[in-house]
């Protein structure tokens, strides 16, 4: 449960918030469960906060610092974070569905079985995220960069990923069913198990890894591959 004096602080909004955590630097703020819809958070300073099953649906946090963040569980649900700062927070579980997250930082964040579908991505910093069986379906994540990010069994079904770097990412198992992977480079990646049907890989970079360390084509890919150029 929040404590009630941090509640009380961050309910005058984030320019309020920001001169309070500056006179309490050393204070670890507990605003697990707080209902915080529709709140004004522009460029508030949350870092390392324990937002745990918060309610920020709604929420205006751009360009909010969420980094090391607790909120697994929250529901971020039509939420405006772009050029949030999320690098290695706790999203597990996290709803961010239809959410704006354009150009947000998500390095090395746990993102893992976290609702992201229609969510907006676009330019968004995925690289080395944990993103194990989250629902990305029907999310814009055109020119994202997921270098290394894990996304094993992952539902992608109508994603968009333009242009997207998905280099050495772990997809074992992830659905692409109907994606747009065009101009997407995907040099590195192992494609075990991975469902392309109907994706779209025009002009993209389908080489994968065969385990070894030596970039092998993948059948199923250079196939879609040569529709594309036709």
């Amino acid at each position: 449960m929040a404590n009630e004096k941090h509640l009380a602080a961050i309910q005058a909004g984030g320019a309020s918030w920001n001169q309070w955590r500056k006179r309490h630097r050393s204070i670890p703020i507990d605003l697990a469960g707080a209902v915080l819809t529709e709140a004004n958070l522009f460029e508030a300073n949350l870092f390392e906060a324990n937002l745990s099953q918060a309610n920020l649906s709604w929420a205006n946090l751009s360009w909010a610092d969420l980094s090391w963040t607790k909120l697994d569980r929250a529901n971020l649900s039509k939420a405006n974070l772009n050029g949030a700062d999320l690098s290695a927070a706790d999203l597990s579980q996290t709803n961010f569905s239809d959410a704006n997250l354009t150009r947000v930082d998500l390095s090395g964040a746990n993102l893992s079985r976290a609702d992201l579908h229609l969510s907006n991505l676009r330019q968004a910093k995925l690289s080395w995220a944990n993103l194990i069986e989250a629902n990305l379906s029907r999310a814009c994540l055109a020119e994202a960069d997921l270098s290394g990010a894990n996304l094993s069994g992952a539902d992608l079904r109508g994603t968009n990923l333009k242009g997207a770097t998905l280099r050495d990412a772990q997809l074992r198992g992830a659905n692409f069913r109907g994606a747009d992977l065009s101009g997407a480079n995907l040099t590195g990646v192992d494609l075990s198990e991975v469902d392309l049907s109907k994706a779209k890989l025009k002009g993209a970079t389908l080489e994968g890894s065969n385990g070894k360390g030596v970039a092998v084509p993948h059948p199923e890919l250079l196939h879609h591959h040569d529709e594309g150029r036709s």
